[in-house]
């Protein structure tokens, strides 16, 4: 965790020598990554939650209930890969800019 922080901070007083063009590609791909480890974390939690829930609970209801909670998961990480697509055009975008600019 804390090399993960100390690469964290490494990047970005790195990034503050170069362009803003730079840092702000920099700066989506660290959030890029933070972000895919949120997203792995939850994915986790849920998928023990679920195991936990299947073996203590029997009533119809609650399976009910867990099933919901899993497609709000589901639209959530769809959500996510979208946000995520965006931001990748968005880097696409600015690497383009800076090929044109270096011409």
């Amino acid at each position: 965790m804390l090399n993960d922080y100390l690469l964290l901070f490494e990047l970005f007083t790195t990034q503050y020598l170069f362009t803003p063009i730079l840092h702000h590609v920099m700066h989506v791909k660290t959030v890029m990554m933070l972000l895919d480890r949120v997203m792995h974390i939850l994915m986790n939690v849920m998928v023990l939650l679920l195991l936990l829930m299947v073996m203590l609970v029997h009533s119809i209801m609650l399976i009910v209930l867990l099933l919901l909670m899993m497609v709000v998961v589901m639209m959530m990480i769809f959500l996510y890969h979208c946000i995520k697509i965006v931001m990748m055009l968005q880097y696409l975008l600015m690497m383009m800019m800076m090929v044109v600019l270096v011409m």
